[in-house]
Order: C-alpha cells, then structure tokens, then sequence
C-alpha cells in the first residue's frame, strides 16, 4: 500500500509503502511508523518526538533539525548519511547502522545507541553525556 506522510495517508497497513515521501515541517510527533518503508523521504525539520520507527526501512542521506526526542528506531533497517542539528535525546536506537556519517551538532544525551555500528561516524558538536554506547563500534576519522 503506497501512502504520502505530508498528506496524512493511513499506515495502518503492515509494511505500508512510504517511498520518497516528503512530510519536511510536518508534525508527527508519536506517530506509528514501525515497518513503514521511507526510503528516500525527506524529514526535514519534521517533529518525530516520541514517534514509533521500529522495523522501518530508512536511508536518509542527509536530514537537518529533525525531532527524534524519545523516539523508537530500534530495530530499523536503515542508513543515515548525515543528521545535523536535530534532537535525539533519549532515542532508542540500539543496533542502528552509522557508517562514515557525519551526527554533527545533534544531541544524543541519553540516546540508548548499544550495539551500533559508529565506525568512522563524526560527532563533532554533538552532545553525547549520557548516551549508552555499550557494544557499539566505532573508529575515528
């Protein structure tokens, strides 16, 4: 089933099909996307506070000033090239894939990031007091 975020579309069907979708500025603070596939889609400045993104399909490669703030991508098949500026604070993303991206300026105080694949990921300006890091692996640039 093939749905648009920005025009309010149901998800309320199991791997609903959200490609290249564009809710940029849009509120969608504790939505349920859990096993929505977004490749593709732009998220922008979208308030995602709390929402559930479990099980999703993800490949951002660059998203700015996104709310995660106590969001649930635990379990998300996914990539994120570049998160800049956004709030993540305690977000769960444990196991979440981050290779060779650029997290620069986004707070991640108290995020659940154990068991992530960090290598070669670049932190610079963001907060990171607090976040659990157990299990995950990292390099520096």
């Amino acid at each position: 089933m093939r749905v648009c975020l920005s025009c309010g579309g149901s998800l309320k069907h199991r791997r609903s099909d959200a490609r290249y979708c564009n809710p940029s500025f849009a509120q969608m603070q504790g939505a349920n996307l859990s096993n929505v596939n977004l490749i593709g889609g732009s998220f922008s400045f979208t308030n995602l506070q709390g929402a559930n993104l479990s099980g999703a399909r993800i490949t951002f490669t660059g998203i700015t000033g996104v709310n995660l703030r106590d969001a649930r991508l635990r379990a998300t098949d996914g990539y994120f090239g570049a998160i800049v500026g956004s709030d993540m604070r305690g977000a769960d993303l444990r196991g979440m894939a981050f290779p060779n991206s650029d997290i620069n300026g986004t707070d991640l105080r108290g995020a659940d990031m154990r068991d992530m694949n960090l290598i070669n990921a670049d932190f610079t300006g963001s907060k990171l007091e607090g976040a659990d890091l157990r299990g995950s692996h990292s390099a520096t640039r």
